[in-house]
């Protein structure tokens, strides 16, 4: 009798621990993908300070008032993002760790 539910609760904790590393896998293959995306705005972001350093001096009167006022928004939005960015990271890789952790509880 033993035997059998030995045998159930081994597939139980096996069946958890895969639960539990799924989950992990998943969040892994989102922080991966977050990260993608982060590369791209990151990218874009670059380019658009390279452009400013470029042309901004040629710009005069009105226009560029109005432009370097654009130009802080987006450098403001652009750092609140990178908080956001880092804050998730850091909430995410801790999920993550959490889950491992558990899923080891298991082996």
């Amino acid at each position: 009798m033993d035997t059998i539910e030995d045998f159930f609760e081994d597939l139980e904790r096996k069946r958890k621990q895969a639960e539990y590393n799924r989950d992990a896998d998943e969040l892994e293959a989102y922080l991966a993908a977050i990260k993608n995306a982060m590369g791209t705005f990151d990218d874009g972001v670059f380019h658009f300070e390279t452009s400013h350093q470029q042309y901004a001096d040629e710009w005069t009167g009105q226009a560029k008032l109005a432009y370097e006022s654009i130009h802080a928004e987006i450098r403001s939005v652009a750092f609140q993002i990178d908080d956001v960015k880092d804050e998730l990271y850091q909430e995410l890789r801790g999920e993550i760790a959490r889950l491992r952790h558990l899923a080891d509880t298991f082996a």
